[in-house]
């Protein structure tokens, strides 16, 4: 299914194997989402996903309004029936990423939020889901630091000491090493350093991560390191980014999972062939 049209609230894109393909085209859709389309339309296993176009940045950044509150539900609603799961669930819950995606690809400059969703009260449900408090915990730890360096843009500093402090005293090298009853208190821990730094307790209502999620991926189309790189590259400040919010695919559920990225070609000196950077039981992040 696909929603298109003049009005930016009809520049919702849907994404989906067997679901038809998108009729949206790389500068509505950005780089990133338009190649999940295409994905999608030749039957790989593309998680669900939904996209802002990218009139939907220009309209914000010229101070206007941006109804995310009308249409988000409609399409969370989508995203809940193609996947059988909950967003902020008890039972099955949902996860989503929020990504930018300009039509130009710019890696790296804008920001990426995972595992949003994820709150107290669907803790218990995503153990039952998965069998592996591990993943549980280290991806609500993981959550809490994102959510508060990138949309409450708080220092990265007392996490960083907070995590050093939990390495050093159980004798690992890093954060993704500790088990999960470890990573459960440095999670605990975090949610009080949050609460510390911005005077407010880290948000327990999956829409409000969602909808803050949103806004901080437009802003950072303006960060000085994306404005900085489309200077250096000739790339027009007015395009703006999409928003692509996908189901969760989570790489650091354990040794038979983890994050990458692939080339055709060397990114180093552009000669032919498969390029492959990946990690086990990771996320993109690291």
């Amino acid at each position: 299914m696909t929603m298109t049209g003049t009005d930016y609230r009809e520049q919702v894109f849907h994404i989906a194997v067997g679901d038809g393909g998108t009729s949206g085209d790389c500068d509505m859709l950005g780089f990133k989402a338009w190649n999940l389309a295409r994905m999608a339309r030749v039957g790989l296993n593309v998680p669900p996903a939904f996209v802002l176009g990218t009139s939907w940045c220009r309209r914000w950044r010229e101070g206007r309004e941006v109804s995310l509150d009308s249409i988000l539900p409609l399409h969370v609603r989508w995203l809940e029936q193609r996947t059988g799961r909950h967003f902020g669930g008890a039972h099955r819950p949902l996860m989503v990423s929020v990504r930018s995606g300009a039509p130009v690809s710019m890696p790296g400059m804008m920001d990426t939020l995972l595992d949003i969703g994820l709150c107290d009260a669907s803790l218990e449900g995503f153990l039952r889901a998965t069998g592996n408090p591990r993943l549980v915990w280290d991806a609500y730890r993981r959550l809490v630091r994102s959510f508060g360096e990138v949309v409450t843009r708080l220092p990265p500093d007392p996490f960083d000491a907070l995590e050093a402090d939990w390495v050093t005293r159980h004798g690992v090298q890093r954060t993704g090493d500790l088990d999960y009853a470890a990573l459960r208190e440095l999670t605990r821990e975090s949610l009080q350093v949050y609460r510390r730094l911005c005077g407010e307790d880290f948000p327990q209502d999956p829409r409000e991560q969602l909808f803050r999620s949103i806004i901080a991926v437009f802003e950072s189309w303006d960060s000085e390191r994306a404005v900085t790189y489309r200077g250096l590259n000739a790339i027009d400040d007015s395009l703006g980014t999409a928003v692509t919010v996908q189901a969760m695919v989570f790489g650091n559920g354990g040794g038979t999972s983890g994050s990458g990225v692939g080339f055709t070609r060397d990114p180093g000196n552009g000669l032919r062939g498969l390029y492959v950077d990946f990690q086990f039981n990771a996320q993109g992040e690291d």
